[in-house]
């Protein structure tokens, strides 16, 4: 039996974001709603800085390993 795999490199919560960031993009652009830039663009940088956090989670468990695999005799 074949396992289906799933290719889709992108998740839900970034379909989410992006979805919301055109949406509030095109209220700012026809003057719906009169909010600043910067929190039209929030789920972009909410996206960003989501990523950041999980490479510097991911980079501290690595070393955490090494770290730990070298101290043993």
């Amino acid at each position: 039996m074949k396992v289906q795999e799933n290719k889709s490199s992108a998740g839900c919560l970034d379909i989410f974001m992006a979805a919301l960031a055109i949406v509030f993009i095109t209220l700012k652009l026809g003057h719906i709603i009169d909010w600043p830039w910067y929190c039209v663009l929030a789920p972009i940088w909410a996206l960003i800085i989501l990523y950041v956090f999980y490479i510097i989670l991911g980079v501290w468990i690595i070393w955490r390993k090494e770290n730990q695999k070298n101290k043993r005799p």
